[in-house]
C-alpha cells in the first residue's frame, strides 16, 4: 500500500470516528434492526429484586424531543386597521384622515403632516401627469411607529364624522 493510499485511508477512518462521537455526545442512539438481539441488561448478583425490575426507559433521541408548551399570549387589545395610503388622491387622503396640521410645498409635490397622541406622520403627495392631480406616494412616521400612527390617526378622522 502506497503512503498516499494510507494517508487516505486513515483520513476517512478519522472523518468516520468523529462523526460517531458527535452523534455520541448529542445523545443519539444507534438504530436498533430487527434482526439483531435486544441489549441484554447486566445485573449485579448481589442484589435480587423482589419484583421483577421494570424496563428502564429509553430517552427520546434529541431531535424528537417534545417541545415545551408555549405559554398563552396575553390577550392584546384590539388592532386597530391599517389604511393603506399609497396611490390616494388629495381628497381621498382627507376623507381618510381628516385635514393635516400643517402643510408644505417641496416641489415638485407636497407634503401633509398628521399629528395624534404620541404620533406624527408626515404624507407625501406628488403630482401625477396622467390623472391629474396629486397623490400619496410615501408616509413616513415622524414620531412612533408609523402603522400604529396611521391606524390612530384614520380612527381619530372617524370619530370626528
Amino acid at each position: 500500500m502506497t503512503l498516499l493510499a494510507r494517508l487516505r485511508t486513515a483520513a476517512v477512518l478519522l472523518a468516520a470516528s468523529a462523526g460517531l462521537s458527535a452523534c455520541a455526545e448529542v445523545g443519539i442512539d444507534p438504530p436498533e434492526w430487527p434482526w439483531q438481539d435486544p441489549r441484554p441488561v447486566v445485573s449485579s448478583p448481589a442484589a435480587v429484586p423482589s419484583a421483577p425490575a421494570a424496563k428502564p426507559a429509553k430517552p427520546a433521541p434529541a431531535r424528537m424531543a417534545a417541545k415545551p408548551e408555549r405559554k398563552a399570549k396575553p390577550a392584546e387589545p384590539q388592532a386597530q386597521e391599517v389604511p393603506k395610503l399609497v396611490g390616494l388622491s388629495e381628497a381621498e387622503t382627507a376623507q381618510l384622515l381628516g385635514q393635516p396640521a400643517e402643510e408644505s410645498a417641496q416641489p415638485p409635490g407636497k407634503v401633509w403632516v398628521y399629528k395624534a397622541a404620541g404620533c406624527r406622520l408626515a404624507v407625501h403627495l406628488f403630482p401625477d401627469m396622467e390623472k391629474g392631480g396629486f397623490y400619496t406616494l410615501d408616509t413616513t412616521a415622524e414620531e412612533g411607529a408609523a402603522d400604529a400612527c396611521l391606524g390612530r390617526l384614520a380612527a381619530d378622522a372617524r370619530k370626528k364624522e
